[in-house]
């Protein structure tokens, strides 16, 4: 399903795809390592079928943020889990994939609490 609206990268208008807040490849890889099942952020109990997504970003910037997501995986998130390998260069990619799920998280906050006040302070990040 598509929108109409800005891309959050680029701030282009046109037609947003869906994307996935936490890259795909990790609520597969919590399903097959857990439960094998998901659940709901906002209610623990509530099982979901798919990781929270939003229409944020344009095709174009959509490839972008997937190339970064596969590089993520295949360099990190799964030798990490699957060789049990520790140190890993801290390089472009990888930056470029921190400050992209930054991104994606900083926005979905923004839409959740638009217009209302968020129910924590960053004071508890703080302690």
């Amino acid at each position: 399903m598509s929108e109409i609206s800005t891309c959050a990268l680029c701030l282009q208008e046109g037609t947003l795809r869906e994307s996935h807040i936490i890259p795909k490849f990790v609520g597969k890889w919590i399903k097959e390592t857990g439960t094998g099942y998901l659940v709901s952020a906002e209610d623990g109990a509530k099982r979901v079928q798919d990781i929270t997504k939003l229409h944020l970003l344009c095709g174009n910037c959509e490839e972008k943020f997937s190339k970064l997501e596969k590089y993520f995986a295949d360099n990190i998130f799964f030798p990490f889990h699957n060789d049990k390998i520790r140190t890993f260069d801290y390089d472009e990619n990888f930056e470029k994939f921190i400050i992209s799920l930054s991104l994606e998280s900083l926005e979905d906050h923004r839409r959740r609490f638009q217009g209302r006040k968020p129910q924590f302070s960053f004071k508890l990040i703080c302690r």
